[in-house]
């Protein structure tokens, strides 16, 4: 019997959830282009009704595309990165530790990501032409948004509600299990 110490599985095993998830990170992305890009919906442009003078949730897209780019670049295999360590007596480095540490990069990303989505999604219905009925739990869901947070309609910074939508998700009330 051998220590196995060598890590190899579980490094391939982080290099490959981390593409998972930055995978995961770059959907959800292309589903908040779709919410607020004028040309691909029928909702106001940016999710604001202020179109002209307010950015609304565009910055918000530019940020969630700019985590899914530093996704990609966090998710380049970190169990390649292997050499001759020892004195000669060990040839393979498997990397797993610093591969977990770029997954949980990621995944701090995707929840920064799934926070703006989820903001984008109720900020839709709530300007959406129409009384749309919901689904109970997606209902629930929209209002457990909207008791931390404000519809947006005053071109205030977004900082502030991405936050409190991070705290929504991590506190796991009722809807969003």
């Amino acid at each position: 019997m051998g220590a196995q110490a060598v890590g190899v599985a579980l490094g391939l095993a982080m290099d490959h959830l981390a593409l998972a998830v930055a995978d995961l990170a770059m959907i959800a992305e292309r589903r908040i282009d779709r919410l607020v890009n004028p040309l691909v919906s029928s909702l106001p442009a940016f999710l604001t009704v202020d179109g002209g003078v307010c950015s609304g949730f565009m910055i918000a897209q530019y940020a969630t595309s700019s985590l899914v780019a530093e996704n990609r670049r966090l998710a380049a295999p970190a169990s390649l990165d292997g050499g001759i360590t020892s004195g000669l007596q060990e040839d393979v480095l498997a990397h797993a530790t610093p591969a977990a540490g770029k997954v949980l990069a990621i995944l701090d990303n995707l929840a920064d990501i799934l926070a703006i989505e989820l903001l984008c999604a109720a900020q839709a219905y709530d300007l959406q032409d129409g009384d749309a009925a919901l689904a109970p739990r997606t209902d629930g869901v929209r209002r457990q948004i909207r008791e931390a947070i404000p519809i947006y309609a005053d071109d205030r910074p977004l900082d502030e509600d991405f936050a409190a939508m991070r705290a929504v998700m991590r506190d796991r009330p009722r809807g969003l299990a």
